[in-house]
């Protein structure tokens, strides 16, 4: 089922999957490489061998760095800046206000082509050309993939999280136009480590309208008593298209209808709800979907002036929540809830102008032979009934059990990944059962050498298309994928034109995709 975009029509949409992790290149070190002078690290190790005291370790490392940074760096970094800024191929950039963010965006550019492993998961790249001095050099160079909708995706770049002082920002890319816009943190002192939980997922973005504009959300619990409460504070962000005093956070405080438990030996509500993964849905809403519990729907963003409410005597906003379908929700203990996104997942397509949810759980993985554990398809219509309706539920054992596929029965099966533009169809990775290294494991998520990635159409029983490792040995550590469009419109252009005076024919779409050329008109 083609995605419906009304800015583009009905093509088809391609679909990928993304790294939420992003990588980097930093331009200004291969400008140096280029020129043939070493890196800062060679000189710093060099010093650290030599036989000085520490106390003359130090002083010749301070002297190198401070060296290396003006006589090397800042002059590498000129030369790539002004080389960039006539660069015509290069993104374009929203105009920004504040030295930091300034330089933020300045030293900041989206690599080309954007690159794929053998599982065909791609990878953002971003080239950075900061200047030495700048704030963001004192930090390892990092991004995190938080959202995407339609053309529009949201990055955090930096260690900056809310609550948290260190530096960053968001960075919105805009696969359709080619642009980049950097937001601002949250307000200072709007929100601490001690004032508020994150509610689990990151920001989320939906697109506005279809001349560049987006929204940005976030959405984070307020401390009580030690735990989360289900008083919130709710920022969203409008974008205008220029650096004006009009662009920035609006805060609202809202109580959410969270599912709870009274505590042992008090009458207090505990709050164990996480979201997992944050979507937008329909034409004006978001979504945090909880893998474990259910989902929380907020009916409308679309107007900066309609403070949100819960309770169906307000006209305004509404958040509600929908528990997952009979007989998948579960109950977390507390702190520990293990890893949903392994066996579970969630997405929203738009279908006929309606917000649909889907919603998978792989059941049995781990617990005995591949071949019994059991995929199921739930789908639910956000904006209408919000009634989850059961969709193909079928064992591995059925899907691959031809001689061709049954290989993968010896393999562990794990993060199914619904399709957003394929009904009925999932992505599913395999790894080999005993690849879990202790040594490579990281706050508890298990570094598995990855072997294999499936499509799998559940209610035909066919593998529609697979993936493998190059060479067979797998990958480790994986990516961490997240299911988009956002790509599909990267390279989309329109072309308008008069034939004759009598006959007008419209080309509304020229699409240009693994080097074919497809045409929509209209006589008019």
């Amino acid at each position: 089922m083609p995605i419906f975009d009304p800015m583009i029509g009905t093509l088809p949409l391609r679909e990928v999957l993304l790294d939420r992790y992003v990588r980097f290149i930093d331009e200004v070190a291969e400008e140096i490489q280029k020129r043939g002078l070493p890196p800062l690290s060679d000189i710093m190790d060099r010093i650290m061998e030599s036989d000085f005291t520490d106390e003359e370790m130090q002083s010749r490392m301070s002297t190198e760095f401070l060296f290396y940074q003006k006589e090397i760096q800042q002059p590498a970094a000129e030369d790539v800046r002004s080389r960039n800024a006539s660069d015509r191929g290069r993104w374009r950039k929203a105009r920004v206000s504040g030295s930091f963010l300034c330089e933020f965006l300045t030293g900041l550019n989206v690599d080309e082509p954007l690159a794929s492993d053998s599982f065909g998961v791609h990878s953002i790249c971003l080239r950075v050309s900061w200047l030495p001095d700048f704030t963001m050099r004192s930090y390892p160079t990092s991004a995190f993939l938080s959202s995407c909708h339609y053309n529009f995706a949201v990055l955090y770049v930096g260690p900056y999280r809310p609550g948290s002082g260190s530096p960053g920002a968001y960075l919105v890319l805009n696969a359709y136009d080619k642009m980049i816009t950097v937001v601002p943190k949250l307000p200072h002192g709007a929100v601490t480590t001690s004032s508020h939980y994150s509610i689990g997922t990151g920001v989320c973005i939906r697109r506005a309208n279809h001349h560049g504009r987006f929204v940005l959300a976030e959405l984070l619990l307020r401390e009580e008593g030690g735990l989360a409460s289900n008083i919130a504070d709710l920022f969203l962000w409008w974008s205008t298209g220029s650096a004006s005093c009009s662009e920035q956070w609006v805060h609202h405080q809202v109580q959410l209808p969270l599912p709870s438990e009274t505590e042992e030996h008090t009458s207090r509500p505990t709050f164990t709800f996480r979201s997992d993964v944050v979507l937008a849905v329909g034409r004006y809403g978001l979504c945090w979907v909880d893998l474990l519990q259910g989902v929380l729907i907020c009916d409308d963003v679309s107007n900066r002036r309609r403070p949100p409410y819960h309770g169906s005597n307000k006209q305004h906003r509404q958040f509600c929540f929908v528990t997952l379908p009979e007989g998948c929700s579960v109950k977390p203990s507390r702190g520990v809830r293990g890893l949903p996104d392994e066996y579970r997942s969630a997405c929203c397509v738009d279908c006929d102008g309606e917000g649909i949810l889907r919603f998978v759980s792989m059941d049995g993985s781990g617990e005995g032979p591949t071949s019994a554990v059991t995929l199921t398809l739930w789908s639910m219509c956000v904006t209408r009934d919000k009634q989850w309706v059961k969709g193909p539920s079928v064992t591995l054992g059925e899907l691959l059990a031809d001689q061709v596929n049954e290989e993968f029965l010896r393999l562990q099966p794990f993060r199914p990944i619904i399709s957003m533009t394929q009904e009925n169809v999932i992505h599913l990775f395999f790894a080999r059962p005993d690849s879990a290294d202790s040594t490579l494991e990281y706050m508890d998520i298990p570094a598995r050498h990855w072997m294999a990635r499936l499509e799998l159409n559940l209610e035909d029983g066919k593998v529609i298309n697979s993936f493998s490792a190059e060479g067979g040995h797998g990958v480790t550590p994986p990516p961490c994928p997240y299911i988009s469009n956002f790509l599909g419109y990267y390279g989309r252009k329109k072309l308008v034109f008069s034939v004759s005076s009598s006959v007008l024919v419209k080309l509304e779409h020229l699409v240009c995709d693994a080097g074919s050329i497809l045409i929509y008109s209209s006589l008019g």
